[in-house]
């Protein structure tokens, strides 16, 4: 195993079981931490080794792309389509900078959109820049090199092994780009800050990516309306192309069990609020994709008129949802500043903070990952639970657990030694099942980067 393996597998350890001590002989769950590491990054990789097109969609996403999302929500402001929301802000900081522009694409995978951005602006007349991308996995890094000989861009574009978890950026950037990366990275607010640090002061941090639920899940509230419209589904459709499997009941799989896909999606925009300037924000879409997107869409004719209007409907539902605030938007585009500019919205509702779900009242309900300073405690009025409110999560830890914080009588945190630093841990239960009464296991400070927290699961 080389160092950079090593490296990954000793911040994956800190971040997905913190109170677990060093590795030895005699201490069989750490070993276990270890390979289920190495197991998700194994998947990681085998998932996008032989991955040449990492963004081919079904065909019914691309009618509901092309008549509710594109010219109803992206041409307002100029965007086609998310790869041409990308060029577009690259070449107006070029035009508006009138000099050399350093850009750089982390975890850029296969490059094939970065070698098209740079083939644009060549044809533009726009050849003074520089962009670097970067990912982890060697063999898209050497298609990407294979696509910019292509298309005779090799002077402009550089693949180079990066990882996201630990970037350490050299010098500035005019432009930062992250087109549907964020969803795999576990130190979050590690990278939020090495962007932050690296951008110019007109710089642009660009993103396309998924703000939903952990492990692309859907929240009850939308798994509620997921399971209405599964119930027309004809049992073809119901068919799930990625997994294999039929699912007369639609299943609210987990991706992130198995590897990094979507491994603290819910965490993005809060952090990107915490840390970032929204210059422009473009959040869209919730269940309509879960039955477009690769597991299902695939199961759907484009060209038939129940199935488009089945997706119509679908689509006015989510909409609906959305700016009601019933459900919250799962994808987003979004320009980011590391400066105050004015914020330019698709809708005046869809505000980057309304589009942020409230925490659940209780975390045995779901993976939560808790993270950010504290800011408050208190404890529920049964006595039952304690509330750890941070700068972006509010959740509730058995009372049991929390009372090791060093808490006071009156609900407020003690000071002094380790008092504002409530003791956390593994909520679990044996068996996992409704019902269960969650038992606590281990400590470690809520401090921490990025704690996990393994909950009851929602049935």
């Amino acid at each position: 195993m080389n160092a950079s393996i090593h490296a990954l597998l000793d911040r994956a350890k800190r971040l997905l079981s913190p109170a677990l001590p060093p590795q030895s002989e005699a201490n069989p769950a750490a070993a276990s931490t270890d390979d289920d590491y190495l197991r998700r990054m194994e998947a990681e990789r085998q998932s996008f080794n032989d991955c040449a097109n990492v963004h081919e969609l079904p065909e019914i996403f691309h009618y509901w792309s092309n008549k509710h999302l594109a010219p109803k929500k992206f041409h307002q402001f100029g965007i086609t389509d998310p790869e041409q929301f990308f060029f577009l802000y690259c070449k107006k900081l070029a035009e508006q900078k009138g000099g050399f522009l350093r850009m750089v694409s982390i975890g850029a995978g296969n490059c094939d959109m970065e070698a098209r951005l740079a083939r644009r602006l060549l044809d533009e007349g726009i050849s003074d820049f520089r962009l670097e991308c970067t990912d982890i996995n060697e063999a898209m890094l050497e298609r990407g090199r294979e696509h910019a000989r292509q298309m005779d861009v090799a002077e402009h574009v550089f693949p180079d092994y990066g990882d996201f978890n630990d970037w350490r950026p050299e010098g500035r950037y005019d432009v930062v780009m992250a087109n549907q990366c964020l969803h795999h990275v576990l130190e979050l607010e590690k990278l939020f800050v090495a962007i932050k640090s690296c951008l110019t002061p007109d710089g642009y941090f660009l993103t396309s990516d998924m703000i939903g639920r952990n492990g692309h899940q859907r929240w009850p509230e939308a798994l509620a309306l997921v399971q209405q419209f599964w119930s027309e589904l004809p049992e073809e459709y119901r068919n799930n192309r990625l997994l294999n499997r039929h699912e007369p009941q639609y299943i609210n799989h987990d991706c992130s069990t198995e590897s990094f896909e979507g491994i603290r999606a819910q965490d993005i925009l809060p952090l990107l609020v915490e840390h970032f300037h929204f210059e422009l924000f473009l959040p869209f879409a919730n269940i309509v994709t879960v039955f477009i997107d690769r597991p299902f869409g695939h199961n759907f004719n484009a060209e038939g008129e129940w199935d488009r209007d089945f997706i119509d409907r679908l689509h006015a539902r989510d909409e609906e949802a959305i700016m009601s605030g019933e459900i919250k938007p799962t994808q987003m585009l979004a320009v980011l500043r590391s400066e105050a500019v004015e914020t330019t919205l698709l809708h005046p509702r869809l505000t980057p903070e309304f589009c942020i779900r409230p925490r659940q009242v209780s975390p045995f309900r779901d993976k939560t990952l808790l993270h950010g300073k504290v800011r408050a405690l208190a404890t529920d009025p049964t006595g039952t639970y304690r509330r750890v409110q941070t700068s972006c999560s509010d959740i509730f830890l058995p009372q049991s657990a929390s009372s090791t914080a060093g808490s006071r009588s009156d609900g407020r945190a003690a000071h002094g030694a380790g008092g504002d630093r409530p003791a956390a841990g593994r909520v679990s239960a044996d068996p996992i099942r409704p019902g269960r009464s969650p038992c606590w296991q281990g400590q470690w400070p809520v401090q921490a980067a990025a704690a996990r927290l393994l909950c009851l699961g929602d049935q």
